[in-house]
């Protein structure tokens, strides 16, 4: 019997794109939430020949990549300048990576020098293996819970799956920090019970005959960094939020510091967003509240979003 809960998972960046590198559970394993693994782009040639009698003629095997999905805590390294245990997985993401030593670790959104993961899953007594891997991410924070960065990864299967005994792994020590205290700022202090961000990352798969599973190198062909939030309303002559869509008004947003302790805190910023609807009436609690969807535009060029570990 193989149990759900005795999972583990490593991701480490590869040197060039397809080539497995090795890795280890003492230094690439990921602390993980709701770990999934599954075959996708699957094909099956069908063969629908003309004959005398109906009937089905088996479908031949044609290709297939492998997905894997999991959560992951948002927390810093412990030391400031040096990179979180969800740096190498945010790097897969189409992120560049800025080291500022001693100092802080910025993550922002790259068009250019894409990396790519090896990925190990060991899945209570087998281990898969993937390469060449890209991902498209997802933030999640909410009042009085853990920051979270939702994962989805594609990429090629190397090898068969092979029986092997789960690993002990060694994952950071710190502790996350909830989110409370939160000096948040949309152009101003706003109030918000929650904030929601998607890169939305376009990761492609394209066809290729010569590869040996029907597919060439996932790539990121596109973004378009979205997010929402639901600040509690004011009245008209303190903010209108529907003059601010009409408008197009552009704004900062800002968590500021989550965290006091060095090492141990991050930011998340988009200097440039609007409101891309209408704003919607919302209930927080028997309050009126502002339901807002909100799109980041660059300033400078892949500098619309960024997650800053200090």
């Amino acid at each position: 019997m193989k149990l759900t809960k005795r999972s583990v998972i490593a991701l480490g960046i590869e040197p060039t794109q397809g080539t497995e590198t090795v890795l280890s559970e003492a230094t690439h394993a990921k602390l993980v939430e709701d770990l999934k693994w599954s075959p996708a782009n699957e094909r099956m040639a069908e063969r629908k020949p003309t004959r005398a009698t109906f009937g089905e003629l088996k479908k031949i095997y044609a290709g297939h990549l492998i997905e894997v999905s999991f959560s992951m805590e948002i927390k810093g390294s412990g030391v400031a300048g040096t990179a979180p245990e969800i740096g190498d997985c945010l790097k897969a993401c189409g992120l560049s990576e800025t080291i500022t030593a001693d100092t802080s670790v910025e993550y922002q959104p790259a068009t250019t020098g894409q990396q790519s993961a090896t990925i190990y899953v060991w899945e209570d007594g087998d281990l898969i293996k993937l390469v060449g891997c890209m991902g498209k991410v997802t933030f999640d924070f909410s009042t009085g819970a853990i920051g979270k960065a939702s994962f989805t990864f594609t990429g090629h299967q190397k090898g068969n799956i092979a029986a092997t005994s789960l690993p002990t792994p060694s994952y950071s020590s710190m502790v996350p920090v909830p989110l409370i205290g939160v000096a948040f700022s949309l152009g101003g202090t706003v109030d918000v019970s929650k904030l929601s961000i998607d890169l939305g990352i376009q990761v492609t798969t394209p066809d290729s005959m010569t590869s040996a599973d029907g597919y060439g190198d996932v790539f990121i062909a596109d973004r378009n960094v979205t997010g929402s939030i639901d600040p509690l309303a004011k009245t008209a002559d303190a903010k209108d939020y529907l003059v601010d869509w009409k408008g197009g008004t552009e704004s900062a947003l800002t968590t500021g510091g989550i965290g006091t302790q060095a090492g141990n805190i991050y930011t998340v910023s988009m200097p440039k967003v609007y409101n891309a609807s209408a704003p919607k009436a919302g209930d927080r609690n028997g309050q009126v509240s502002r339901d807002l969807s909100l799109h980041a535009l660059p300033t400078n060029g892949d500098d619309e979003f960024s997650i800053t570990f200090t």
